[in-house]
C-alpha cells in the first residue's frame, strides 16, 4: 500500500501541471495526416473506376463486391450483416495479397481511415489545446490497485499515442527523478 501511495503521489501532479504540447509538430502532423488521407482517397478512387468516392461510407460495403468480383464480405458477429470494418478489411487483405488490385484498394480504404482516425482523435484535439488553450494536455491519471505500477489515463487518453508514425511526438518529454531502490524505480524525493 505504501508503494501505491507513492506512485500515487507521483502521478498526480499530472492532472494539475500535464504535459507540454509541440504545437509546430501537431501542425506538421495533421498536414500530413490530411496529405496522406487525400493521396489514399485519389487512390481508393482510382483503383474502383470511380465508384468507391468516400472510403469511409457504409456504401463500400455494397461497393467492395462490385469492384472486387467474388469478394464476399464477412458478417458482423452480432448483427450478421455484411460488415466492412477495419478487421473484416485486414482479413480480406490477406485473403488477397496475391491479387494486386484486390489488395491495393483494401490497403488504401484501410489507410483512409487509419488518417482519418489520428486526425480526428487525436491531433485535432492536441491542436485545439494548443489554439484554445495553454498547450499542455491535463490527463487524470488512474493508479488504483496497480501494485505492479500500471496505469490508466483518461481524458485524453495519453497512452494511446502510437510509437509509430510521429504522434507520440506530439507530447514534450518531461523530466522525473526516479531513483533504484531494492529493484524497483521510485519517485524521488
Amino acid at each position: 500500500m505504501e508503494r501505491e501511495r507513492g506512485f500515487q503521489a507521483a502521478c498526480a501532479p499530472v492532472t494539475y501541471t500535464g504535459f507540454q504540447l509541440d504545437p509546430d509538430h501537431i501542425k506538421m502532423m495533421i498536414e500530413q495526416a490530411e496529405e496522406a488521407q487525400a493521396a489514399a482517397q485519389q487512390n481508393v478512387m482510382t483503383l474502383s473506376d470511380g465508384l468507391i468516392v468516400n472510403p469511409k461510407s457504409s456504401d463500400v460495403i455494397t461497393l467492395l463486391p462490385q469492384v472486387i468480383p467474388g469478394l464476399v464480405l464477412p458478417l458482423h458477429r452480432k448483427t450478421k450483416q455484411p460488415t466492412a470494418d477495419k478487421g473484416a478489411l485486414e482479413g480480406l487483405k490477406l485473403k488477397y495479397r496475391d491479387w494486386p488490385l484486390a489488395f491495393h484498394l483494401l490497403d488504401q480504404i484501410l489507410e483512409y481511415r487509419h488518417q482519418d482516425t489520428t486526425r480526428g482523435l487525436l491531433l485535432r484535439p492536441l491542436e485545439a489545446l494548443c489554439d484554445h488553450g495553454d498547450g499542455r494536455m491535463r490527463p487524470t491519471v488512474y493508479t488504483i490497485e496497480a501494485s505492479t505500477g500500471r496505469a490508466s489515463c483518461r481524458r485524453p487518453n495519453g497512452q494511446q499515442f502510437s510509437r509509430q508514425g510521429g504522434v507520440r511526438a506530439c507530447v514534450v518529454a518531461g523530466s522525473m527523478m526516479l531513483e533504484l531502490v531494492n529493484g524497483q524505480w521510485e519517485a524521488a524525493a
